[in-house]
């Protein structure tokens, strides 16, 4: 029955592991569908992509030799991500248990 599930994931970190287990009895079952959201492989994308973006963008902006005005469109972006990343950074800090000041925190 519902009040029974229960299921475990892991995410490899470097050599460890970080296991995180969802239930749906008593407080921690208020946010499953979030958390499945945001396990969700097109939120992994989403975030490879945006982390590909915050990490390689600057470098090859500066290797196109943008045109003048050229500014504006990677600023918008940068910012965009920057959204991003706070957004799911305050929503997993609500949602998961034990996510706040924890290893992946602050990875």
């Amino acid at each position: 029955p519902a009040a029974n599930l229960h299921r475990t994931s892991s995410v490899q970190v470097g050599g460890g592991s970080f296991r995180r287990s969802i239930s749906s009895e008593g407080d921690e079952g208020r946010f499953v569908s979030v958390r499945r959201l945001l396990d969700s492989v097109p939120m992994h994308v989403l975030f490879a992509l945006t982390t590909a973006y915050a990490l390689f963008s600057h470098d090859i902006y500066f290797l196109s030799q943008p045109w003048p005005g050229g500014d504006y469109p990677l600023f918008t972006c940068t910012f965009a991500v920057a959204v991003l990343f706070t957004i799911e950074l305050c929503v997993r800090a609500v949602v998961e248990k034990g996510y706040f000041n924890s290893y992946i925190f602050w990875l």
